[in-house]
């Protein structure tokens, strides 16, 4: 069910993630995970729910972005430090890009983190996607960056969603009730 009151919460991403975890119960899903941070903030936060983490980890667009260029070795550190935190048997990593959406589309989620790609239209893409199987927020993180203007115009001018800041590099669209 979407949000009647839109809350006007303040913080960084972890804290908004923390928030959001709170808030609901049910499935999360995130696009961009590299090492985790988001996911198991979102799994000690909710305690019952999967978190489904779409991400290929090991490629070349990942390597360009961050400027490891010899960095390797992403999906199984991931999957020990997933393990190591007791949360293998709720965090789903789909270690693959997110377009085409790799989720069958009647498959829902309470909420959902977009932290991939912040290359345009990278953004903008995962937004069409998530928007779609989405029921309550989604979580956008590193909107001061140029590459998610487009994003950020796409859902300002949806008016089932409403945009609201969270901190300078984050913000939540709150989905709005029919």
């Amino acid at each position: 069910m979407s949000p009647r009151y839109i809350p006007n919460f303040q913080g960084n991403l972890y804290a908004t993630l923390d928030f959001i975890g709170r808030l609901y119960t049910g499935d999360h899903i995130e696009v961009g995970t590299r090492h985790g941070a988001s996911a198991l903030k979102v799994a000690v936060a909710r305690p019952l729910g999967n978190i489904y983490c779409i991400d290929p980890l090991e490629n070349q667009m990942f390597n360009q972005e961050y400027g490891n260029a010899s960095e390797t070795g992403h999906s199984a550190t991931l999957t020990a430090i997933i393990e190591r935190e007791g949360f293998a048997d709720r965090i789903r990593l789909i270690q693959t890009y997110s377009q085409p959406w790799p989720l069958p589309p009647e498959q829902r989620f309470v909420t959902g983190l977009i932290d991939g790609c912040h290359i345009h239209p990278v953004p903008m893409w995962d937004w069409d996607a998530m928007c779609k199987v989405v029921d309550n927020a989604i979580v956008l993180d590193n909107v001061d960056l140029p590459g998610l203007i487009g994003c950020l115009t796409r859902i300002r001018m949806n008016p089932e969603w409403l945009l609201k800041s969270t901190s300078k590099r984050t913000a939540i669209a709150w989905k709005l009730p029919l």
